[in-house]
């Protein structure tokens, strides 16, 4: 089987990252695989995220700077950079993250060219929690929480590890309409709820994601916030189903998500 070695277009939303920057673009220059882009779009920061993002992009030359005019926040801004980036598989990371491993792209890529890179095909990687120097707390995936295939109903129960920062098609982004940039949290949680109608998802098998918790997260809003957003995007991705069905669902999102969502916050804060 022909290998394909196409562009892969990462996709970082910078936002006030100054501390975090360096090393999750140096994460993604360090991948083994070599034939990629990284657009970064800085949102209007206010600290030197603008300076060190520069002095990284005249060391490489695959590095792109887009700087926003107006605070658009992080669905709009991902919007922009998917749609100015150059690739026909693209994948994002958080400035604050990182690739935990130098060959998380050329796994996933491995993967896709098992399935001929059908652009109903997303490949993901395993994350790791990591502290704010770092270290690596404790893996998120194992052998009883990860689903392959159609798991949209894994994902909008949230029964299963919801993956990240995977590979996926642009041409399939764009079909499902991108990120919606009325949803100011769980925006993630929702863009993977449609990608998962259409498309299937396969593990690497192997650890690819650093995901930093810290206090300037999710964890600092509140519960009836987390609450009211997780409701309207279970909603809005349920609009189709029967009350039965919805309800069922429904069912089994609250005993995935809403008792253990306090504990939740506060492991958030404090690991």
């Amino acid at each position: 089987m022909k290998i394909r070695r196409p562009l892969i277009s990462i996709i970082i939303a910078n936002y006030n990252n100054a501390h975090y920057i360096k090393e999750c673009v140096r994460s993604c220059t360090n991948q083994t695989y070599e034939h990629i882009e990284i657009i970064i779009i800085d949102d209007c920061s206010t600290d030197n995220s603008l300076e060190i993002i520069k002095e990284l992009q005249a060391s490489d030359s695959r590095i792109k700077l887009i700087s926003n005019d107006t605070n658009y926040h992080v669905s709009k801004t991902r919007n922009i950079g998917i749609l100015n980036s150059s690739g026909d598989w693209v994948t994002t990371l958080d400035s604050d993250d990182i690739y935990i491993c130098d060959k998380k792209i050329e796994n996933e890529l491995s993967l896709l060219n098992r399935y001929n890179f059908q652009k109903h095909v997303i490949a993901y990687s395993g994350i790791v929690i990591i502290d704010q120097d770092s270290n690596v707390k404790r893996k998120i995936m194992n052998a009883g929480n990860v689903e392959e295939g159609r798991i949209f109903d894994a994902l909008i129960t949230r029964r299963c590890a919801i993956p990240r920062d995977f590979i996926f098609s642009k041409e399939l982004f764009m079909e499902v309409g991108g990120f919606d940039t009325d949803i100011p949290m769980y925006e993630d949680w929702d863009l993977k709820i449609r990608l998962s109608t259409k498309a299937r998802f396969y593990y690497t098998g192997h650890d690819g994601i650093g995901y930093r918790r810290h206090t300037q997260g999710l964890s600092s809003t509140n519960k009836k916030e987390h609450l009211r957003w997780i409701k309207l995007v279970f909603n809005k991705n349920t609009t189709g189903h029967t009350s039965r069905q919805k309800k069922i669902l429904y069912q089994a999102l609250r005993k995935h998500t809403f008792p253990s969502l306090l504990t939740a916050i506060k492991n958030l804060v404090t690991n």
